[in-house]
């Protein structure tokens, strides 16, 4: 590990990519995904680290070649830490580039696996939240609907907390930007957000919208 970072401090990034990748290589032979998991965050907190944000883009990628060895839940959960770090580092365009392409690799899997149906349904909430920050609520909006949470048999039981929290404030920002202005978006952005509402709402009792 001190190699990969003492070449990073260095400025040598081609050479501490190489070692990167022969490591993740070489895990991913012996099947050790564990390993795999610790390299990629170092990786890819390294490079954004130093501002490399091609590089973190690509070491982040190898969470698609994890897959079907590894659990949905596993993989869902380094892609939310992946896309913290990536907003820790203020590189929004970068992890939204990284979640695009993971999303298409999980779209080509013909097996249309409810494994890898929970995975999309990950991918696209994060994305989801990425556009509403951007106030890309187009964007924002055609996430949301090819997630779990807006299938009409969602079962809010099953919704953590957090999450119902982030969309009864996504509620609460939309409700402040009609009545604020008459912003033509609007029309466009209502359907969903009254499916939003209705995921919240009927599903998710402790999560109050006002």
């Amino acid at each position: 590990m001190n190699s990969f970072q003492e070449n990073c401090e260095k400025g040598e990034f081609y050479e501490a990519q190489f070692w990167l990748k022969s490591q993740l290589n070489r895990a991913f032979g012996q099947n050790r995904l564990d390993k795999v998991v610790d390299l990629i965050e170092l990786g890819a907190s390294t490079y954004l680290t130093h501002h490399q944000l091609p590089l973190a883009v690509e070491v982040s990628s190898y969470v698609n070649k994890m897959w079907p060895s590894a659990s949905p839940e596993a993989i869902s959960g380094l892609l939310a830490r992946l896309v913290k770090l990536f907003q820790n580092n203020n590189a929004d365009e970068e992890c939204i580039k990284f979640l695009l392409e993971t999303l298409r690799i999980f779209t080509k899997d013909s097996s249309n696996s409810e494994a890898a149906s929970k995975i999309r349904s990950e991918i696209h909430y994060e994305l989801a939240l990425l556009f509403w920050r951007k106030k890309d609520y187009a964007n924002s909006q055609r996430h949301f609907i090819n997630t779990n949470l807006a299938a009409p048999t969602s079962g809010g039981e099953n919704v953590p907390e957090h999450r119902a929290a982030q969309l009864s404030s996504m509620l609460h920002e939309w409700h402040a930007l009609i009545l604020s202005s008459n912003d033509p978006e609007k029309n466009r952005i209502s359907p969903v957000m009254h499916k939003m509402h209705f995921t919240v709402t009927m599903f998710i009792p402790h999560c109050e919208v006002k």
